[in-house]
């Protein structure tokens, strides 16, 4: 958990606009210490700490999906992408559905007043990438609104190796190399990022979340030495943590 920065995490926590007790990300809650007031914090029972949990807790490797499931339905990514107006999930979601389409998995998010969906569909056998690309377009055009589309094939992922999910969150004076430097530590163990945040906060800083999936074969201990020797030289802050005792510190009870 970070601790020990009072003034800076303060400053983070008032640009979210909840003081002292963090905000949400696809997994949690970034990493910030949490005022037992009104808001009382749930503290992690002792099982978190053994490696009885850590074992329990294992990722597995799991065998490869494929692009043909039950029911004659078949797998294709999806990608809408452009100026962010309200309706758009909307729009894009009831035109999938009237082809007998299945959202899936669906990640959606907006930077900048910029507009992103991706997600996994299922279609019937009998309706192509191109009917369904076609179809998108056209109700995206009727409503005027300023998108791209990509309907690809959806390619099956290879086997990964057993590993443990964990949180990685550097922060500090915002420079142009912070992403490019701590995934490339995670590249060179063959860590892999599913998930990233990154964004500025107030007064020249900026805060990136990463969520890992660390094989086991993988050292934790010199990873971490590692990573919090690249922030220092970077003047910046480092943090790693089990996803699952980050998420139980950081869970909010609400009174």
């Amino acid at each position: 958990m970070i601790g020990g920065h009072r003034d800076t995490l303060d400053k983070i926590c008032r640009h979210a606009g909840f003081p002292w007790m963090g905000f949400h990300f696809r997994h949690g809650l970034i990493p910030i210490p949490i005022q037992q007031s009104r808001h009382q914090c749930q503290r992690p029972p002792l099982c978190f700490q053994t490696a009885a949990f850590r074992r329990n807790k294992v990722t597995e490797a799991q065998p490869a999906q494929t692009t043909e499931i039950n029911d004659g339905l078949h797998r294709t990514n999806v990608a809408v992408f452009g100026l962010d107006r309200p309706g758009i999930v909307a729009v894009v979601s009831n035109a999938l559905t009237r082809r007998g389409v299945n959202l899936e998995q669906v990640n959606q998010m907006a930077l900048h007043g910029q507009f992103a969906l991706m997600c996994v569909i299922q279609k019937p056998a009998g309706l192509s990438n191109e009917q369904i690309q076609q179809e998108l377009e056209a109700e995206i055009a009727r409503r005027k609104f300023d998108l791209a589309v990509m309907v690809i094939d959806f390619k099956a992922p290879t086997p990964q190796p057993e590993s443990e999910p964990y949180v990685v969150s550097v922060w500090g004076t915002d420079r142009n190399d912070i992403i490019a430097n701590f995934s490339r530590i995670f590249a060179e163990q063959k860590i892999n990022i599913e998930s990233l945040r990154a964004f500025p906060i107030e007064d020249g800083m900026s805060l990136q979340v990463f969520e890992v999936s660390i094989p086991l074969n993988v050292d934790r201990r010199a990873l971490h030495r590692v990573m919090i020797d690249r922030a220092r030289a970077m003047n910046l802050r480092c943090n790693l943590q089990h996803r699952d005792i980050f998420e139980a510190i950081h869970r909010v009870k609400v009174e």
